[in-house]
């Protein structure tokens, strides 16, 4: 079940319990920053007092800290951290927002170090790709 940006609190809770009546044993959440949500831990606490665990974080890391993995952490998993990054010198202007790209990479350096499963989710154009190649050649020292 993924959780959009575009849900609320009860809506998503609603879909939450008719996964669990269903007899789901894994939940996504996903948003832009789904970290910064009021009622995102809200929704990881609910779903992991049913016995559903989380499998996988869609973020573009903006809000990630070592606090919000450790509070993650705290329910007995960690779940793969897929994080938005589109290309040095291209995330920010293909995200619109100025900062996104240290924000991204700093997000994927914590954490790795923090030992949480990553993934890099991007989107390659013609603009970005010769970028994408050569950060992907040294992918062991992302930030």
């Amino acid at each position: 079940m993924t959780l959009t940006h575009s849900q609320t609190w009860w809506p998503s809770w609603k879909t939450s319990l008719r996964a669990m009546a269903c007899a789901a044993c894994a939940w996504c959440g996903s948003a832009a920053n789904p970290c910064c949500s009021r009622s995102f831990f809200d929704i990881i606490a609910a779903v992991h007092a049913h016995g559903v665990f989380v499998f996988e974080v869609n973020t573009n890391g903006r809000f990630l800290t070592a606090q919000v993995l450790a509070r993650i952490s705290s329910f007995g998993f960690k779940p793969e951290m897929k994080i938005s990054f589109d290309g040095l010198g291209f995330h920010d202007w293909m995200r619109g927002c100025g900062g996104a790209e240290q924000d991204a990479l700093r997000a994927i350096k914590l954490c790795v170090d923090v030992g949480f499963p990553t993934r890099v989710q991007m989107n390659i154009n013609r603009k970005n790709r010769d970028s994408i190649l050569r950060r992907s050649r040294c992918s062991t020292t992302w930030a």
